[in-house]
């Protein structure tokens, strides 16, 4: 017989088999693979948990208690959502996370392990709150009209130049300041 029809037999016989195979919850909590019915060994139905929906966001909140948010495949545009993505790499004490809101062009090999370093010390203190920081309004301008008098200029708003995060660090709470950076479209941060 030739090698691919036996192997394309082995492969149907296994598959038939592993239809044939249960998974069940034992008593103790374990997952206990069977070709019985589950209740013959005292156990229940395993029902696997659903994936977590992994669309993207359009805006992230701050992460809410009990609910992380998906994890992110585009490009980050707005602010809230770069604070959402800050706050739930902090929250899940995930520094890979954090890494990949990070501005890393032009960042040599011992530099990236430097910040990669402090990232991970970043985030291992438990979150407070990350504000936005800088920007405003510029001061008021006055300009001089025809009949010589005074008139204010529209004030000019200067969008947030870094975010602040707070974290407790057991005494009481420290602060690190991210610079914010736009690169090809998207919002970074950069120490």
């Amino acid at each position: 017989m030739p090698y691919f029809a036996t192997v394309l037999l082995l492969a149907l016989a296994f598959n038939a088999n592993a239809q044939n195979i249960r998974r069940c919850t034992a008593a103790d909590g374990s997952l206990v693979l069977t070709d019985k019915p589950c209740q013959s060994i005292g156990a229940i139905e395993h029902t696997p948990r659903p994936l977590p929906n992994m669309k993207p966001r359009h805006s992230a909140p701050l992460l809410r208690p009990g609910k992380p948010p998906p994890l992110r495949d585009s490009c980050i545009r707005s602010l809230e959502e770069l604070r959402g993505e800050v706050a739930a790499a902090i929250d899940l004490k995930d520094a890979n996370r954090l890494s990949g809101v990070y501005h890393w062009p032009g960042q040599t090999h011992r530099s990236g392990e430097a910040i990669l370093q402090r990232l991970e010390r970043i985030v291992q203190r438990p979150l407070i709150d990350v504000i936005a920081v800088g920007g405003g309004e510029s001061e008021p301008q006055w300009q001089e009209n025809a009949d010589g008098e005074l008139t204010p200029l529209p004030a000019r708003r200067h969008p947030p130049t870094g975010l602040r995060v707070l974290q407790s660090n057991g005494f009481g709470s420290s602060a690190v300041t991210f610079s914010l950076r736009r690169h090809m479209g998207c919002l970074w941060i950069s120490l």
